[in-house]
């Protein structure tokens, strides 16, 4: 069990303990992203779809916790996003 559901550390841990960390994303899993480079634990999405993986992924993902526009936080949304391949964590639950 993830003992923190809502801390993205958490996950991190949890899958890493579990041996759930994947390289190849594929639908419906987890993805952990580090933003600053300081560790995976700055956010949390669901992957619906890998567009690209290489050294930089382009992803879509069911996000909490985020926002539609602007800076204020309001909702889910799905995101597209390009970001370093290192910046990223797949976990399979």
């Amino acid at each position: 069990d993830v003992r923190y559901p809502a801390s993205c550390r958490s996950w991190f841990s949890w899958a890493a303990a579990e041996r759930k960390i994947v390289k190849v994303p594929a639908r419906g899993d987890l993805v952990i992203y580090d933003w600053d480079g300081d560790g995976p634990d700055d956010h949390i999405g669901v992957v619906e779809r890998i567009h690209a993986l290489g050294p930089f992924v382009t992803l879509t993902a069911i996000e909490g916790n985020t926002r539609a526009t602007g800076k204020r936080v309001d909702g889910v949304y799905r995101r597209r996003r390009v970001v370093r391949r290192s910046r990223l964590v797949f976990v399979r639950p």
